[in-house]
């Protein structure tokens, strides 16, 4: 059954970041550029405030699950039956959203129903999984005959913008002695390895000529960043909620992310990554990206001082970057998002 209208069932906020928001507007901009569907809807109980007005700028609504009272089945079904078709998109790692009573109900109410996952400790009874880590292409998923599963990043989501300059760029344009690097830890970076790795940088400060800081809108050590900078003997540059990323991650030739959607974002524009990332999940992806020769990790940077962690990154940076990056280049798809959004009309 074709669906009449879209909902996603996601949150934003300082615990889960904004990777997940970000990854359902860029879908909910396809569909709504690609398709017929008009009808786009958040279902979300917290989002900060400049993406609730960059959702409304794109004529998508939000539904604010502000009764707690009520449960998720209860409130996504109220939410959705306002339409006769909807397709239900839930991005999320909350445990309701996984059990088979759930799943059931829900499939009654929809033409379509869709997980953006990376758990497989539970059947599922959804139409499509999607999963564009490649870690997914060595998990077992217990799953019904129909469902199709979209894993790799031949299913790539990320931003158009992203797209278009990776179809122009290649690791050979970048410039290889620029010496500049990107220090970026999400939306919210809950665990300041922002300042932890500006430290650890700063013991090698010779390797680079300027650095980059990028933090999102919920980040919530401000004061702590500007007193680390200012202390600094590093070239640094500040950026809060940038909306030119793509641009600064063009400028630099290492990257410092935690994982998740930033690595694929880097991967498609060529740009070198040393992945710090904290949780057993990300860790476990950075470990297979490393296996792959894609991008290169710290483990565990959490439990680093900043002398070690300085050390691991120096010779880090002394391996084949580059090589790494047009490896991991190579196998990205960046119009993933194509064959994403036609599952949903099949």
């Amino acid at each position: 059954m074709i669906p009449d209208s879209i909902f996603f069932r996601v949150d934003a906020n300082v615990n889960i970041g904004m990777g997940h928001a970000r990854r359902c507007l860029i879908i909910a901009k396809e569909i709504k550029k690609n398709s017929e569907i008009t009808d786009v809807f958040f279902i979300s109980k917290s989002l900060p405030e400049s993406f609730q007005n960059e959702l409304k700028q794109n004529d998508i609504r939000i539904i604010y699950y502000s009764a707690p009272n009520i449960g998720e089945l209860a409130f996504i079904t109220k939410a959705i039956t306002i339409k006769n078709k909807p397709a239900l998109i839930i991005d999320s790692y909350q445990k309701d959203f996984y059990n088979e009573n759930f799943q059931k109900e829900i499939l009654t109410k929809v033409s379509k129903l869709v997980y953006i996952v990376l758990d497989n400790k539970c059947h599922y009874y959804a139409h499509i999984l999607h999963n564009q880590n490649p870690l997914a292409l060595t998990m077992q998923y217990e799953t019904e005959s129909y469902t199709k599963k979209l894993f790799g990043l031949k299913y790539l989501i990320i931003d158009e913008e992203f797209r278009r300059i990776s179809k122009n760029s290649t690791p050979q344009n970048i410039k290889k002695q620029n010496n500049i690097a990107l220090i970026t830890f999400g939306g919210s970076d809950p665990y300041n390895l922002t300042i932890k790795t500006i430290k650890a940088l700063d013991r090698i400060k010779s390797k680079f000529k300027k650095v980059i800081v990028v933090v999102g809108e919920m980040y919530p050590f401000g004061e702590d960043l500007k007193k680390t900078i200012n202390s600094s003997s590093l070239n640094i540059e500040l950026y809060k909620n940038t909306h030119e990323i793509q641009k600064l991650m063009l400028l630099c030739n290492v990257a410092f992310i935690p994982g998740g959607i930033t690595t694929w974002e880097l991967g498609a524009l060529g740009i070198p990554v040393i992945i710090l990332p904290f949780g057993e999940k990300v860790r476990a992806v950075a470990r297979l990206l490393d296996s792959l020769n894609f991008a290169q990790y710290v483990e565990d940077p959490l439990n680093l001082t900043d002398t070690v962690l300085s050390e691991k990154i120096e010779e880090l940076m002394k391996n084949s970057m580059y090589e790494h990056a047009k490896a991991l280049k190579a196998e990205i798809d960046v119009d993933g998002i194509q064959y994403f959004v036609s599952s949903l009309f099949d």
